[in-house]
């Protein structure tokens, strides 16, 4: 609940869509393929306790019928055996080659088809050269019909704007609700699988109440639902598409590190020098009188250390020149033409 936490206050002023457990997914791969600190880091930087756990989690999602999870490993070399008996071995894996243009759209082509099309063009081209070992791509797809459809829609003011948009609204005899002097929440239940949309509406602007939002506040209002009586609900239906990079998100809560050369050791994964060098996620989300469907898909490079570039000295130009032995000058002398 932390890294959803962290990740809800990224662009605080726009619509916002992600999947958390998604990106959580992602990096739990990651961190199985990395060690020693390298894996701690990954785990400490997403909120994760241990792979077990999240793949546990991953696991349990799994099972649920409006669910489908899915993961790619796009590699240039064949990951060690070692990594293949640790907890994500549903991961698939595709040789490819990165410096084949073609490469960005066969992985774009997996993530549209893990996410129903919701999903596309997430890596392009110039994100792979000569140097990227893997491209690492997680996805999510979830598709939920409400257990009590709405059957009214209308039209109305948001937030005093004067644009028209389009409600939905649904009188509840018995729904789950909680209400203190901060908010109202409710709780929408899907028709499979125990999923619900919990809906929170801040009495105070949302920013100001973003701020005090925390985990322990947070399952503190799940845990006070409770069935109210009767409550006459209307929610505007929306589309929401968002990105984040994941990287400066990271960066800005303190584990730039994660990123950069200095974190290297990605042994269970393969004998080469290599980092995490890119992070990014894309969700969408549709709700409507009838349900919702959402997907997201995180996508990570790593990448091999570059060589160190050599210092270029080129004497296309006049010169001096000393023999010596420290400061005992045997020969000197300049050279001015061929």
């Amino acid at each position: 609940m932390d890294l959803c936490l962290n990740l809800l206050k990224s662009e605080p002023e726009k619509n916002l869509v992600f999947s958390s457990v998604n990106v959580e997914h992602a990096f739990a791969i990651l961190a199985t393929a990395a060690a020693n600190k390298t894996r701690e880091d990954i785990l400490k930087m997403t909120s994760q306790a241990d792979i077990a756990t999240t793949a546990h989690r991953v696991k349990s999602l799994e099972s649920l019928s409006s669910v489908q999870l899915d993961s790619k490993m796009f590699t240039c070399f064949q990951p060690k055996s070692e990594f293949w008996k640790t907890h994500f071995t549903t991961a698939s894996h595709g040789l490819v080659d990165f410096t084949d243009p073609k490469t960005a759209d066969e992985i774009n082509s997996w993530i549209e088809k893990s996410t129903k099309n919701m999903i596309s063009k997430l890596v392009d081209a110039s994100d792979l050269d000569s140097l990227t070992r893997m491209i690492l791509v997680s996805a999510i797809f979830f598709k939920g019909s409400w257990e009590t459809p709405f059957r009214r829609t209308f039209e109305g003011a948001f937030n005093g704007s004067k644009q028209q948009v389009k409600y939905m609204q649904h009188n509840f005899k018995n729904i789950t609700y909680n209400e203190s002097g901060e908010f109202q929440a409710i709780s929408l239940p899907y028709a499979n699988d125990g999923l619900k949309m919990t809906v929170l509406l801040p009495k105070s602007d949302l920013s100001s109440f973003g701020v005090s939002l925390n985990a322990s506040k947070l399952k503190e209002i799940f845990a006070g639902m409770r069935s109210a009586r009767e409550v006459n609900f209307q929610m505007p239906k929306f589309s929401i598409e968002s990105e984040l990079d994941l990287k400066s998100i990271f960066e800005q809560l303190g584990f730039g590190h994660v990123f950069t050369a200095a974190s290297d050791d990605y042994s269970n994964l393969t004998d080469e020098s290599v980092f995490l060098s890119m992070a990014r996620h894309k969700a969408k989300i549709e709700v409507n009188e009838e349900g919702t469907v959402a997907a997201a898909a995180t996508v990570a490079k790593i990448m091999l250390k570059m060589c160190v570039i050599p210092i270029e000295f080129v004497c296309d130009r006049p010169f001096l020149y000393f023999i010596r032995k420290e400061d005992e000058v045997l020969f000197a002398g300049r050279f001015v033409k061929p």
